[in-house]
């Protein structure tokens, strides 16, 4: 049974979205850091060399430039799994000790890369905080725009005082730690990247030192790393950190990913009333999850559209012609009432009110007419620093590494691209259509159990006397 969800649930790791922006200076010669770097810009893919972004290759409509990769590619420009142009949670990871340990900025399409890469990461001497988020900031920076960016967030967990930052191979330049820090903090503060400021989380786990003679400088600490003081988590222990990290994490997977939902109808039919249930419902009195409008046959137009269950959309639709004689009708971005996107494998009846009766219409099945379903996202662009140092324990470290594992499979469902195993440790929602509520209460209880537990053993305990549909 995976450790899991107890550990990341209860500790998403941190998740930053940082929103950053474009100067105006992103063009060629632009500075740079990473060499051998790609990026895309305008028609053109650039590469990092001698710190400077240069022209490699002009791209064409037959060979566009990829999103991700950032090179002229021949095919889509780094759709992936139905997003768009690339669009979704881009993620980078950085370790820091004496040195840093990364996970170059990607396209989150499989969780397992990232899972390995936090499993590979071990502790070492000395702290280098103020490095690894200065380079996180870069790093942000330096990576191709992602399309629909809407959110650039850092997320930091630290358990010390930089001790490391100002080293002759790091940053020499800065005579003091506390003068390297007031800067960082200016540039988290001040600068944007890709046009966007920068959402800053940080979380401190005091260590017998800091919780001593240094508590008042590692809080002000991390209220100077964090873009808003609210944005600040000092703790005193592993529990308050999972929390704080599950906090952030819930509020921060927000990336938009809208569900656009087609669905047909005879293009014979008279003027009336129609119904779309979504429930499996046996009449369509009965449903509770339905769309209904009236059809006017001279504009093949539904008007009044009236939304039960759902989020209230366009109220006037104009039809697109569907397959074998059929009109097909879009409900754009299509969610819940409770504001969650909806299923892609939703199911309909269609129903014509015919003398004030409703009939259901046999011909037009979703075996028979599968509704069109598209997705849009837009994105995030995030980067996990998290401290790899030996004053944080070895059982500290592990539930660290856990909690950002299952934190990187939380990302992954929130954009539909898990890769594999992504428990998705979050409180559960109430799905419309009432189906499975006895595994969704069921799941519920054992997450209001383990989320009153101050250890692991017993928020294991919780899961493990769960039943089976809760687990």
């Amino acid at each position: 049974m995976k450790k899991f969800f107890v550990y990341f649930a209860l500790f998403i790791a941190a998740l930053f979205i940082v929103s950053c922006g474009e100067s105006e200076d992103d063009g060629e010669g632009a500075v740079c850091t990473t060499p051998g770097a790609f990026r895309c810009s305008g028609d053109y893919s650039q590469t990092c060399d001698q710190e400077a972004w240069k022209n490699f290759e002009q791209c064409t409509a037959d060979k566009p430039c990829n999103a991700t990769t950032g090179k002229c590619e021949n095919g889509s420009s780094g759709s992936n799994g139905g997003t768009d142009n690339g669009a979704g949670i881009h993620l980078g990871i950085i370790g820091f000790n004496y040195k840093l340990t990364e996970m170059g900025i990607r396209l989150l399409s499989n969780a397992s890369d990232f899972t390995s890469f936090i499993d590979s990461l071990n502790r070492e001497n000395n702290t280098a905080l103020y490095y690894a988020d200065d380079m996180a900031l870069e790093r942000m920076k330096e990576y191709n725009k992602p399309p629909k960016l809407e959110h650039v967030a850092l997320v930091t967990f630290t358990d010390g005082i930089d001790n490391q930052s100002i080293a002759p191979e790091l940053k020499p330049e800065y005579d003091t730690p506390d003068a390297y820090l007031d800067d960082l903090s200016k540039k988290i503060h001040n600068e944007k990247i890709h046009g966007l400021s920068v959402e800053s989380y940080t979380i401190g786990l005091r260590t017998a030192d800091e919780i001593s003679e240094l508590k008042p400088k590692f809080d002000a600490m991390l209220n100077k790393l964090a873009s808003s003081d609210s944005y600040a988590f000092p703790v005193d222990d592993m529990n308050e950190v999972k929390k704080h990290f599950a906090d952030i994490a819930n509020s921060l997977v927000q990336v938009s990913r809208s569900i656009n939902y087609g669905v047909y109808m005879p293009s014979g039919y008279p003027s009336g009333k129609i119904r779309y249930t979504f429930d499996n419902a046996q009449s369509a009195d009965s449903s509770e999850l339905y769309i209904e409008a009236n059809y006017n046959k001279d504009t093949t137009t539904l008007e009044s559209v009236t939304y039960h269950g759902f989020k209230t959309g366009a109220t006037t639709i104009k039809a697109q012609q569907g397959i074998k004689g059929t009109l097909l009708y879009r409900f754009d971005d299509l969610k819940y009432s409770d504001g969650s996107s909806v299923s892609e494998d939703m199911s309909f009846t269609l129903w014509q009110q015919i003398d004030g009766k409703w009939k259901s219409e046999t011909e037009i099945t979703p075996a028979d007419y599968p509704p069109e379903v598209t997705k849009d996202m837009s994105s995030a662009l995030i980067v996990l620093v998290l401290d790899c140092t030996t004053s944080l324990s070895e059982e500290n470290f592990r539930i660290m590494k856990d909690a950002a594992k299952d934190f990187v499979r939380t990302l992954a469902n929130a954009s539909g691209n898990g890769g594999g195993n992504n428990t998705d440790p979050t409180e559960p929602t109430t799905d419309p259509t009432n189906q499975d509520n006895g595994a969704k209460e069921a799941c519920t209880s054992i997450y209001e159990c383990y989320a009153q537990c101050q250890d692991s053993a017993c928020a294991q305990a919780c899961l493990d006397n769960g039943t089976p549909e809760g687990q």
